[in-house]
């Protein structure tokens, strides 16, 4: 859980969030701008049996590949808060591409899709996450996608990002900046249907 901000155009708005996550098999994402306290839009993102269903404020999006494409790649990019998944899951793969940097082959509705990890060389945290994924429904080519983990904090005894920002690089900034302000771990999966702000 947490807060932040999100860009609509130009304009930063406060935001509320709860991400839950099922490593390597499905999230919930529920974010909602706020104004005074009050919930003035709202998105709702559900990923689970390589599909994903997202309610956002102005329409909503089910039974799109390009879609569950993307989800599954924010999937495995969010392993980050639950490091062992990345280390113990038969399905995925690890490449060494230099000193800093490493490929995550992932299982992807396409087949497989990979997501570049790049370390800190101080700390060998993971300081940022790169992929591509599919923006829209009807795009017919993947924009590079970018996740930087800006700083790092312990929650319930695990090192975890506690400051992120997500963009796509066709933009100039980023879309979204979170603020983890707290961590649970070894919820049940009612969290993906009953979670609420």
């Amino acid at each position: 859980m947490g807060t932040g901000q999100i860009r609509l155009g130009w304009v930063w708005l406060p935001v509320r969030f709860q991400f839950a996550l099922f490593a390597g098999q499905g999230y919930r994402h529920r974010i909602e701008v706020v104004w005074w306290e009050r919930t003035v839009l709202r998105a709702d993102e559900l990923y689970r049996d390589g599909h994903a269903h997202m309610k956002l404020p102005f329409s909503s999006v089910s039974h799109s590949p390009r879609i569950d494409q993307a989800a599954n790649v924010a999937l495995w990019a969010e392993s980050v808060w639950v490091p062992s998944a990345l280390a113990d899951d038969p399905r995925i793969r690890w490449q060494e591409l230099d000193e800093c940097r490493a490929q995550l082959i992932v299982p992807s509705p396409e087949g497989q899709d990979a997501i570049t990890f790049v370390f800190d060389p101080e700390t060998w945290l993971p300081a940022r996450v790169e992929a591509l994924r599919y923006k829209r429904p009807s795009d017919v080519t993947k924009t590079s996608w970018q996740v930087d983990l800006q700083e790092w904090g312990e929650f319930r005894g695990v090192k975890v990002p506690c400051k992120a920002a997500l963009r796509w690089l066709d933009e100039r900034q980023p879309w979204l900046r979170l603020r983890v302000t707290s961590v649970s771990y070894n919820l049940d999966d009612s969290a993906l249907t009953t979670m609420s702000i």
